[in-house]
C-alpha cells in the first residue's frame, strides 16, 4: 500500500467513527491499522473482511476491503463490497468509484446499479445517477417495496437536476480554517445577547464544546464539556439565553440523553441536569433538543428519538413543560414531518418555521434540509426540501437561523477544511437567502401523503 493511500484510509476511518457518533450507529470495533493488516495474510483478511461485513461492521470491512481491493483491483466482489461499506460511511468517493467498476454486473449483484446510482447523486453527477437508478428500478416489480424505494430516488434526483439548473436561494460560506479543522465541527449555536457562537468539536478522541467570542477569538468551554467519555450535540439555548439545553452521549454514540445547563452573565455553563422520563425515556435515546417558547409564556421542547410509536428509525417528537417543572411524555409530531426514514436536528423559529434534516431518498443528497410551518401536530404543509446552495448533493444538518435571512449550518459538502479529502468532514457554515430563499420545493411522493393514516390505524390495534 502506499504512503498516499495509506494516509488516506486512516483519514477516513477517523472521519467514519466521528460521522457514525452523530447519529449513534457505531458500535465499539477495533479498527485494523496498515501494519496489521501488510502483517495478515490474504486468506485471513478475506474471512474477516466478510465477517465484518455480513455482520453489518462497515467500519471494519471498509478498511479490509479497501485493502483487498488494492491487493485485488480486478476482484469484482472486493469493489462491490467496498462500495457498499464506504457508503454507508458516508465517503461517497470511494463508492463511486468502486462501484463503478462493477456497474452493470446485476447478474451477480442485482442491487448494484441502485447503489450506485446512489453515490452517484451523492457525488452531485445527478444525470449519471438518473441512468442508473432507471436501469435499477426496470428489474424490479412495479409496486414492490424495492420498486417504490428506487421510484422515490428518481423522484429526489429528477428535482435536484431542476434545482441545479434553477437561480440559487443565497450564500453559502465556510466559516475558515480558524474555526474548521480537520476534525469535526457541529452544531452551531448563536446567543445574541452576548455575541457568542457556540459550536461542538468532534473527532475519535471525544468532543470539546468550542465559542467563537464577540472578539474574534476562539476558547474552549472546558470544564464537563470536555471529555473523551462523552460527545456532546445538538446545543440550543432557551428565548432568553439563560438555560441552554444539548444532548450528551456515550463514547460510542449509541446512547443519548438531553440534559440543561445554565448559563452565567460570561457565557460560561453549568454542569447539566438530565432531563425526566417524559423526555428521556429508558433503553431509548433522545438528542438534538430544540426549546422555544409560546405566546403565554409556555415552553415546548423538540427533540429526536428512537423510542418505540414513530414513523421511522430517528423521528422528531416533542415535550411541553409542565406546571409542576416536569416535561410531558413525549409526542411525535406526525407524518407531515416524519418520514419512514431519519429525521434530525430540529430548529423553531418564531415565525412558526421549523428546519430539520432528513435522508429520506427523495432528496437531493444525503441528509438534506427540511422546512414546514406550525406547531406541535397541526402542520400547514408537508415538509419541502429547501433550495441550493442551502442543500448539496453531500450532507446538511443543524440549519440554525439567527434572522430571516441569515443563519449557520453544518455540511460535508465538497470544498470544506479538510481539502483534498472530499465529503470527510463537517465545517460550520454562514448563510445568507436572496429574495428566492423561500423557494422551497416539494420532493415527497403521493405515497407519503399515506404515512398519517397508517400510522394511526398501527394505533388503533
Amino acid at each position: 500500500m502506499s504512503p498516499t493511500n495509506t494516509i488516506r484510509m486512516i483519514f477516513r476511518l477517523l472521519f467514519c467513527l466521528v460521522a457514525f457518533a452523530l447519529f449513534g450507529q457505531l458500535n465499539a470495533q477495533t479498527i485494523p491499522d496498515t501494519r496489521t493488516l501488510g502483517k495478515m495474510s490474504m486468506r485471513k483478511a478475506k474471512a474477516k473482511a466478510a465477517s465484518n461485513f455480513e455482520n453489518g461492521n462497515m467500519t471494519e470491512s471498509f478498511a479490509y476491503y479497501q485493502y483487498l481491493s488494492e491487493k485485488r483491483p480486478r476482484n469484482p466482489l472486493y469493489s462491490y463490497r467496498l462500495g457498499r461499506s464506504a457508503l454507508s460511511l458516508k465517503d461517497y468517493s470511494t463508492a463511486t468509484a468502486a462501484f463503478g467498476k462493477v456497474k452493470d454486473k446485476d447478474d451477480r449483484f442485482p442491487d448494484v446499479n441502485y447503489y450506485y446510482g446512489q453515490s452517484l447523486k451523492n457525488v452531485g453527477d445527478y444525470q449519471t445517477a438518473l441512468k442508473y437508478f432507471e436501469k435499477a428500478i426496470e428489474k424490479e416489480e412495479e409496486g414492490s417495496v424495492w420498486y417504490n424505494s428506487i421510484a422515490r430516488q428518481i423522484s429526489g434526483v429528477s428535482k435536484a437536476v431542476e434545482l441545479d439548473m434553477s437561480s440559487k436561494v443565497g450564500r453559502v460560506n465556510n466559516l475558515g480554517s480558524g474555526i474548521n479543522t480537520s476534525d469535526d465541527e457541529l452544531s452551531p449555536m448563536f446567543l445574541s445577547n452576548n455575541n457568542i457562537l457556540y459550536f461542538v468539536q468532534s473527532s475519535d478522541a471525544g468532543t470539546i464544546l468550542r465559542r467563537l467570542n464577540a472578539d474574534g477569538s476562539v476558547t474552549d468551554v472546558g470544564g464537563a464539556f470536555s471529555t473523551r467519555n462523552a460527545r456532546f450535540e445538538g446545543f440550543t439555548a432557551s428565548a432568553d439565553g439563560s438555560e441552554v439545553f444539548y444532548s450528551r452521549c456515550n463514547a460510542n454514540g449509541d446512547e443519548c440523553k438531553i440534559f440543561v445547563s445554565q448559563v452565567s452573565a460570561d457565557g460560561s455553563l453549568s454542569d447539566g441536569r438530565m432531563l425526566g422520563p417524559g423526555v428521556n425515556k429508558k433503553g431509548t435515546s433522545a438528542k438534538h433538543p430544540e426549546v422555544v417558547t409560546l405566546k403565554g409564556g409556555r415552553s415546548v421542547l423538540y427533540y429526536v428519538s428512537d423510542r418505540p410509536g414513530g414513523y421511522g428509525e430517528l423521528d422528531i417528537w416533542y415535550s411541553t413543560l409542565m406546571t409542576n417543572g416536569e416535561w410531558s411524555n413525549a409526542v411525535n409530531l406526525g407524518g407531515r414531518i416524519n418520514s419512514d426514514y431519519n429525521e434530525v436536528t430540529p430548529d423553531y423559529s418564531g415565525d412558526k418555521m421549523l428546519h430539520f434534516s432528513s435522508d429520506r431518498p427523495e432528496g437531493i443528497g444525503g441528509f438534506d434540509v427540511y422546512q414546514t410551518q406550525g406547531c406541535q401536530r397541526a402542520w400547514f404543509y408537508m415538509a419541502r426540501i429547501m433550495g441550493m446552495p442551502i442543500n448539496s448533493h453531500a450532507d446538511d444538518y443543524y440549519f440554525r437561523p439567527t434572522d430571516d435571512a441569515t443563519g449557520f449550518l453544518t455540511s460535508n459538502r465538497k470544498g470544506g477544511t479538510a481539502g483534498d479529502y472530499d465529503f470527510c468532514c463537517y465545517d460550520l457554515y454562514s448563510y445568507s437567502l436572496n429574495n428566492s430563499g423561500m423557494n422551497i420545493v416539494e420532493t415527497r411522493n403521493v405515497e407519503s401523503l399515506f404515512f398519517d393514516v397508517i400510522h394511526s390505524l398501527k394505533n388503533l390495534f
